[in-house]
């Protein structure tokens, strides 16, 4: 009986052994495999990095713009600081840098011999809109106290509306003499719809009292845009002083064919024009209808 159980204990630890020997067999097969094929590791999550700030440069059309959002029309640089809020150049431009010269050549007059081109700032969306609210609140940080003959009374901080082409849209914005307006500009004719004082505090004066709107401030600018069934467009303005969406309606035009002078029912591109300023625009939208 003791010998019995001895040889059945023996035969208990030779299958242990056995198994044991089994098992590492396994452990060093499945080591081996997976340093022949190890896990893939996943890719580190990256950051896509801002566009913003960025600067855009003035280009020769919409489809040269290296922005996929606007074209700079005119005034060298933009200063892009958001999707929907930039800056114009500020300062003078260094002699001999790419855009002085070229200011230079092609419109020294209103661009004080190339050092200003942000006299002559012009931005379009590169996409196209009909009816909506247009909207954007601008800040006059200077005015650029030009020698040219073009600085006048009528010079200001304009939204563009249904811009077929920079010959071809309407403005509505306000002028450094103080008043508001709504205006178009046909085959490079201008012609005024509707206009009011507003800032008008003083005359305007070119030389003593070459600005009447507020510096420093952010001035909220509206224009609520409809055509109508016989593409007469009706155009209302309202400005912000709060910054805060407080709207205050201040003109309201129906634009109507008169004779050659036709309308712009859209849809066209949108944007802002300033002259002889340097100037921040931020909250630039377009809600369409």
């Amino acid at each position: 009986m003791k010998f019995g159980v001895i040889k059945i204990n023996k035969i208990i630890a030779a299958e242990a052994a056995c198994i044991i020997i089994v098992v590492l067999a396994l452990c060093l097969l499945i080591r081996s495999e997976i340093e022949r094929h190890p896990a893939a590791t996943p890719p580190m999550a990256t950051e896509q990095p801002s566009p913003y700030p960025s600067t855009l440069e003035e280009s020769d059309g919409f489809d040269t713009s290296a922005s996929p959002l606007y074209w700079l029309n005119s005034g060298a640089e933009a200063l892009l600081s958001s999707s929907s809020s930039w800056s114009t150049v500020k300062g003078d431009l260094a002699a001999g840098s790419k855009w002085h010269e070229e200011y230079a050549s092609s419109n020294s007059t209103d661009t004080d011999g190339g050092i200003h081109p942000q006299n002559l700032f012009r931005i379009f969306t590169r996409g196209v809109y009909g009816d909506g609210a247009y909207s954007a609140y601008a800040k006059i940080d200077r005015i650029v106290a030009s020698a040219s003959p073009n600085r006048n009374s009528s010079n200001g901080v304009f939204l563009m509306i249904h811009a077929e082409d920079s010959d071809n849209l309407y403005y509505a914005g306000l002028r450094v003499d103080g008043n508001a307006v709504i205006k178009k500009k046909i085959g490079g004719t201008y012609y005024t719809i509707a206009e009011t004082p507003l800032f008008a505090y003083a005359p305007y004066n070119r030389d003593t009292r070459p600005d009447l709107l507020p510096l420093n401030t952010w001035l909220g600018m509206k224009a609520d845009v409809k055509t109508l069934p016989d593409n007469s467009v009706q155009i209302e303005f309202s400005i912000d002083l709060s910054g805060e969406g407080s709207w205050i309606p201040i003109l309201s035009v129906t634009d109507a064919p008169k004779g050659n002078v036709q309308t712009l029912p859209g849809p066209g591109h949108a944007g802002i024009r300033s002259d002889f300023m340097e100037m921040s625009i931020r909250d630039f939208r377009v809600d369409s209808r």
